[in-house]
């Protein structure tokens, strides 16, 4: 178990990564690397001091591959409308990050994730203040 006092829009961020990883079962992103033991403030300090899995050179391919979906993702909600070519435009950023493709990413798996962030969204706006959100992975 881990947890974090949030920095003001981190909350959406998370909850994208939830969404993400749990719809496509991934287990090293970001929540698969805290149920391996990490703590949150592992990724908050600066590069060099975290753990040496941590630093960015380490990291799993996927779990850089799924940031870059988190922000995409993240674009799209502040657009207010879904983004035209999802999916290409995520494997473009991938290719342009020397990243492999994420053949998982299907069309209906990213409107699962959708629908779970939106759901997820709707449980932490209805969070009392001073109240806390738990998520199992």
């Amino acid at each position: 178990m881990t947890w974090a006092k949030l920095h003001p829009g981190t909350e959406l961020h998370d909850l994208a990564h939830y969404a993400i990883e749990t719809e496509l079962e991934l287990k090293d992103a970001f929540y698969g690397i805290l149920a391996a033991g990490y703590a949150i403030e592992d990724f908050e300090a600066r590069p060099e001091e975290r753990p040496d899995p941590l630093r960015p050179a380490n990291l799993p391919r996927t779990s850089l591959q799924v940031e870059h979906l988190v922000n995409l993702l993240l674009t799209e909600l502040q657009s207010g409308a879904p983004l035209q070519d999802f999916i290409p435009r995520f494997q473009e950023i991938l290719r342009q990050s020397n990243l492999p493709e994420m053949l998982l990413l299907t069309e209906e798996k990213l409107c699962r994730i959708r629908e779970q962030l939106n759901i997820l969204r709707g449980r932490w706006n209805a969070v009392a203040v001073g109240g806390a959100m738990e998520l199992e992975f």
